[in-house]
């Protein structure tokens, strides 16, 4: 029988790997991004039915929990045409046809264009209002 995990994927984003039951993860299923030549944990699951009160909490804390990535950095990720685009704090990435474009967005209005232009969303508040960054040392 044919298996991906384990087996390095290779699509548009990074390379990825699945890990099912192992001693490397507490999880039934863990999908690992490759970094720097180092896989690190990014989502796990198991195939069993969760309830949706279940669901709710885990949406709540990803959102609002104080050491959460959506807490803590601005972030977007969009598959397009052959790559993706994604944002991360002030830094737009687009990947396409494996070649790489990185621009550092500025803050105010060019920021809110760029998330309309490059990800079709379309903010009813000014930028002033958004939640600040962190200060990066």
């Amino acid at each position: 029988m044919n298996t991906v995990f384990r087996e390095k994927i290779h699509n548009r984003m990074k390379p990825a790997r699945w890990l099912k039951n192992n001693e490397e993860s507490e999880f039934k299923i863990m999908l690992q991004p490759e970094k720097d030549e180092d896989w690190i944990n990014l989502y796990s699951f198991d195939l069993g039915y969760e309830f949706s009160a279940d669901i709710n909490q885990g949406d709540h804390s990803a959102s609002t929990h104080p050491e959460s990535l959506f807490v803590l950095a601005r972030v977007a990720a969009l598959p397009v045409e052959n790559g993706v685009v994604t944002l991360f704090n002030n830094t737009l990435k687009r990947v396409i046809d494996g070649n790489e474009s990185i621009r550092e967005l500025t803050e105010g209005q060019a920021y809110l264009d760029a998330l309309k232009t490059d990800f079709g969303i379309e903010l009813d508040a000014p930028y002033e209002k958004l939640r600040p960054l962190p200060k990066s040392d």
